[in-house]
């Protein structure tokens, strides 16, 4: 973004900060266009809609993204695990998110995804959305598809008969 905005261009790979930075801007655009009267209610300071479907999460804007409160502020946790970032799982950035992990992690189930993806996220009908991410995956199709049974040949008279043995 600065490349574009200024004159003066720099060059090369990105930074860990930048990284981070991108991540984060990418996220607060998915949760304002996910959750806008929140998100616009949360930065200033007002109460949540009585209709919105994250009041009972008790979230909190924190560098402007929306987290969820809850009840393990007392937990010996890390502050991301305590309060992860509220997202929406129906929402295409999630979407990729979860391929990515589905995919990092070896192709593994919904649960280990889930669990792995709750250490720092949050997201609304999780697991059905990562299900249904799941079922559209090419190489779990192809490994959980039933093998064709093949039809073993009769067996040789010699081999089922008894005979004395030669002297």
């Amino acid at each position: 973004m600065r490349n574009l905005r200024e004159a003066d261009k720099t060059f090369g790979e990105l930074t860990a900060s930048e990284m981070h930075a991108s991540r984060n801007q990418l996220l607060r655009m998915v949760q304002s266009e996910s959750f806008p009267a929140e998100c616009e209610a949360l930065r200033n300071d007002r109460p949540l809609p009585t209709s919105s479907k994250i009041v009972r999460f008790q979230p909190f804007c924190e560098h402007n993204l929306i987290r969820l409160g809850g009840r393990l502020q007392f937990a010996d946790l890390s502050h991301t695990e305590k309060h992860p970032i509220l997202l929406d799982g129906s929402h295409h950035v999630t979407h990729l998110l979860m391929r990515h992990t589905h995919i990092q992690l070896h192709h593994l189930g919904v649960r280990v995804v889930l669990s792995h993806l709750r250490h720092e996220f949050w997201f609304l009908r999780a697991r059905q959305n990562i299900k249904k991410i799941l079922g559209t995956c090419l190489p779990c199709k192809i490994t959980s598809n039933a093998r064709g049974q093949e039809v073993e040949a009769p067996l040789p008279a010699e081999c089922v008969n008894p005979l004395c043995p030669l002297q």
